[in-house]
């Protein structure tokens, strides 16, 4: 109940443990400071929130992958890339990490568009092999591949990969996140 509470109040950003606390006091939940504190510090050593020092204060957010599963990821990642190249970027990932062609429903999982430039769909007996491979494929479905120039979207669907990667793995502490705020 209590993690419910805290997702619900970092869903909009990253919040002070004090703000937090008056949140949760609105709510009907009193708790010590140093209690949650320690509550705050034991889910970020899980990896569902991520805790930033901006003295004197610890800010707290939630982990972007709380909650999430390749396709909200990747969903989330593709916001970054230029529009005119991210439907045909998120196939050529989504296509990359499952090693096939990439079905209709899984297009809508991402929001991708198949109608896109560098994308098309494959033909009625490549999608009865991955039927036949297991592919779970509803009546119908069609399936898409990557079909542009792969020199024009290498860099963005590498940093797209990179970014999921890094996130999946734990690995947020390794590399800034933020940008310098303050001149030294």
């Amino acid at each position: 109940m209590l993690y419910e509470r805290l997702k619900e109040i970092l869903k909009d950003g990253e919040k002070s443990i004090s703000s937090i606390s008056r949140e949760l006091e609105k709510k009907g939940e009193r708790l010590h400071r140093l209690t949650l504190s320690g509550y705050l510090r034991a889910l970020k050593d899980l990896g569902i929130l991520e805790e930033r020092d901006v003295a004197p204060l610890k800010l707290f957010s939630l982990s972007p992958v709380v909650d999430s599963d390749v396709y909200s990821i990747l969903r989330r990642e593709l916001e970054k890339v230029d529009k005119s190249q991210r439907d045909a970027v998120g196939v050529y990932v989504l296509s990359k990490i499952l090693n096939r062609a990439v079905t209709e429903r899984e297009l809508e999982k991402t929001m991708i568009k198949s109608a896109a430039t560098g994308i098309s769909p494959i033909s009625k007996e490549e999608r009865e092999n991955y039927k036949k491979m297991g592919v779970p494929l509803e009546e119908g479905e069609r399936m898409y591949r990557f079909s542009g120039d792969e020199r024009e979207i290498f860099e963005s669907a590498v940093s797209v990969l990179s970014s999921m990667v890094r996130d999946l793995m734990g690995l947020r502490g390794m590399y800034p996140k933020f940008k310098q705020k303050k001149l030294l």
